[in-house]
C-alpha cells in the first residue's frame, strides 16, 4: 500500500478494544498481516479521514533512496560477497522478509519461495508462487515489488554503514555521505546535488548578454570532498632531531566537517559542531586540541558537557572513550585513510 490511512478511533476503554471506520473504498487486504498506528501530526488533525500520503520515516522515505536503488552500479556495490559461502546479501535480505509479497487477504501457504525476476527478487508463498507460474499474477507487479526489496536493501546498508537507528529517517545528506564513502557519487542526481550544495538553478544560455560563470560541477564539488582525510607518515620527521622542537597544532578544515556531518556521539542527533576534547592537558593557554581529537556533539549535549565536565562524563563516558570510537567509526567508513 503506497498510502497511509488517517482514521478517527473509538476507544472501548470498559474492554480495552478501539475502533475505527474503515472508508468503503479501502480494501482489508491494503492493511496487510501487521498495522502500525501513531497519533496524526498537527497538520492532518483537521483533514478529512480516508487515505493519505506516507508521513512516517520509513526506511525508504527519502525519494533519493528509491533513485539510488535503481542504478546497477549501487546494486552491485551493495551485494557484493562477504563471505566465502552462503547467499549474497540481497538474496539473504529477501529471504528473511516473513510474509508473503503477494497477500490479498484470501489465502497464503506457510511456506515461502523466492521467485526470480528480472529486476531482483520476491518472496512468495507457496500458493502465489503457483499464481505467478499460471500467470495469475503480473509481471509489472512482480517487477515493481522486487525494486522495493532493492530499495529496503539498500537503505538498510546505509543505515547499517552510517550506523543510524532503525527509527532514524533517511536524509539526503546521509545518501550523499554513503556515496561518496562507497565512491558512487556519480550514480546521484546532480539537479539533487546542486541544490544540496546551494548552488543557484543551472539556466540554460539563451542569449548573448545573459553569459556569465557558472557554478561548478555538484558531482565534482563532491569528488573533491569525498576523502575525509589522507594521513602522511612521516618516520623521521625533522623536527624529531632538535633538542627542544616546537610542536604544531595539527589542523584540517575537512575533517572538522566530516565530524560535523556525522551523528552526535551522546543522542545521534545532528551534531551541531566538532567539539575539541577538553581538560586532559593537550591544548595550550588559549588554544585548542589537534583538529584530529575531536568528536561530533549536539547542541543540546555539547552545552552540557561544557557546563560539567564530570557530570557529563559520568553519564556518557569519558570524552576520550568517545573520541576512541568516534575515530573507530571514522576509520571504518574510510574517512581516514593513508596515503
Amino acid at each position: 500500500m503506497n498510502e497511509a490511512l488517517l482514521l478517527t478511533p473509538y476507544f472501548q476503554t470498559e474492554v480495552g478494544i478501539v475502533f475505527f471506520r474503515i472508508p468503503p473504498n479501502v480494501a482489508p487486504s491494503a492493511f496487510g498481516e501487521r498495522t502500525l498506528l501513531q497519533p496524526a501530526p498537527t497538520e492532518l488533525q483537521t483533514e478529512k479521514s480516508g487515505k493519505i500520503a506516507k508521513c512516517s520515516a520509513e526506511v525508504t522515505a527519502c525519494n533519493a533512496v528509491a533513485e539510488l536503488a535503481k542504478s546497477s552500479k549501487v546494486r552491485q556495490a551493495v551485494n557484493r560477497r562477504t563471505k566465502l559461502y552462503g547467499d549474497l546479501p540481497y538474496t539473504a535480505y529477501v529471504k528473511q522478509i516473513q510474509t508473503c509479497q503477494c497477500r490479498d487477504g484470501k489465502y497464503c501457504h506457510p511456506e515461502k519461495v523466492l521467485a526470480e525476476t528480472q529486476n531482483g527478487l520476491v518472496q512468495l508463498c507457496w500458493h502465489h508462487d503457483k499464481e505467478r507460474m499460471d500467470a495469475n499474477i503480473s509481471i509489472e507487479q512482480l517487477e515493481k515489488l522486487a525494486d522495493q526489496n532493492w530499495q529496503a536493501f539498500v537503505a538498510e546498508t546505509i543505515r547499517r554503514q552510517l550506523r543510524k537507528s532503525k527509527t532514524a529517517p533517511i536524509e539526503f545528506a546521509d545518501v550523499v555521505l554513503w556515496a561518496c564513502l562507497n565512491g558512487l557519487m556519480n550514480e546521484l542526481n546532480s539537479e539533487e546535488v546542486r541544490q544540496f550544495l546551494g548552488y543557484e538553478k543551472q539556466i540554460d544560455l539563451t542569449k548573448e548578454s545573459s553569459i556569465g560563470f557558472e557554478k561548478p560541477d555538484p558531482i565534482a564539488k563532491l569528488h573533491s570532498v569525498a576523502a575525509a582525510l589522507k594521513l602522511k607518515v612521516d618516520p623521521e620527521p625533522p623536527a624529531s632531531f632538535m633538542a627542544r622542537p616546537k610542536l604544531k597544532r595539527f589542523e584540517n578544515r575537512k575533517w572538522l566537517q566530516f565530524v560535523k556531518s556525522q551523528p552526535c556521539v551522546c543522542c545521534g542527533a545532528r551534531a551541531d559542531d566538532p567539539h575539541h576534547v577538553i581538560g586532559h592537558g593537550g591544548g595550550k593557554m588559549g588554544g585548542k586540541e589537534h583538529d584530529l581529537f575531536t568528536i561530533p556533539l549536539c547542541r543540546i549535549h555539547h552545552d552540557e558537557l561544557h557546563r560539567n565536565v564530570g557530570g557529563f562524563e559520568q553519564q556518557y563516558g569519558s570524552q576520550l572513550e568517545l573520541l576512541y570510537k568516534f575515530l573507530d567509526r571514522a576509520i571504518g567508513l574510510g574517512a581516514l585513510e593513508i596515503d
